[in-house]
C-alpha cells in the first residue's frame, strides 16, 4: 500500500555486455496500465477490464562505453567486479596410492561475466601423472547485485609411479570493474605424493 493505496509492482533486470565502445542508449519502456479508483474493489478487477487505461512512458537512458585498455591483451580481457579459485580434492593428496585416481575439483567463481566467457583452464602435464579432465559445468545466477557466475572442471588424477608430484600454480588475469585495474588471481602450486602398494 502507498497512501491507502494497494499497487502492483513488477520488476524487470536486464544483465547488459556491450560489444563496442561509444555511447549506447537505451530507448524508453512503454508500460500499459488500468487505473481503478474505487479503493473498495480487489486488485483482481484487473482481470475484469474496468477502470481507466493509462500509458506510462519511462525516459530513456545514455551511458559512455568505454574502450578496454590497449595495455591489455584480448585474451586477458576479463571484465568482472570479482573473481575468486577454489580447489578441492577427494583424497589426503599426501597418501595417494599409484595407479588409483583421485579427483581435483577447479571452480571459478566470478561476479559481472557470465559462466560461458570465463576461461579454459591450462593444466600442465606432469610425468607419471596422468589427467582427465571432464567437462566443464556451467552456471549463472541473478543476484543482487547482478549475475553471479560459476565454472567448475573435475580432473581425474592417476600416480603411475611412487613419489612427489608438483602441479604448476594457476593464474588468471582479469579486470576489476569496481577499482579500474587490472589483476590476477593465482591458485598456488600444489606438491602431491604417491606410495606404492
Amino acid at each position: 500500500f502507498r497512501g491507502g493505496i494497494r499497487f502492483a509492482v513488477r520488476e524487470l533486470r536486464f544483465a547488459v555486455y556491450p560489444q563496442h565502445r561509444g555511447k549506447l542508449t537505451f530507448p524508453a519502456f512503454v508500460f500499459e496500465v488500468r487505473v481503478n479508483r474505487n479503493r473498495s474493489q480487489s486488485i483482481f478487477d484487473q482481470f475484469m477490464n474496468t477502470g481507466t487505461l493509462k500509458r506510462l512512458r519511462s525516459k530513456s537512458v545514455s551511458i559512455n562505453i568505454k574502450a578496454k585498455p590497449a595495455s591489455i591483451k584480448p585474451a586477458d580481457w576479463l571484465p568482472a567486479s570479482k573473481l575468486r579459485l577454489i580447489e578441492e580434492w577427494s583424497e589426503d593428496v599426501q597418501q595417494l596410492k599409484t595407479g588409483e585416481p583421485v579427483t581435483r575439483t577447479i571452480t571459478i567463481l566470478a561476479e559481472g561475466p557470465l559462466a560461458a566467457n570465463l576461461p579454459e583452464l591450462k593444466l600442465a602435464d606432469s610425468p607419471g601423472l596422468k589427467q582427465y579432465p571432464d567437462k566443464a559445468v556451467l552456471e549463472n545466477n541473478v543476484t543482487e547485485s547482478g549475475i553471479a557466475s560459476i565454472k567448475q572442471i573435475k580432473i581425474a588424477l592417476i600416480p603411475t609411479r611412487s613419489g612427489s608430484f608438483k602441479l604448476p600454480a594457476i593464474s588468471i588475469p582479469w579486470w576489476n570493474t569496481a577499482t579500474g585495474k587490472q589483476e590476477l588471481t593465482v591458485l598456488p602450486e600444489k606438491i602431491i605424493r604417491a606410495h606404492g602398494e
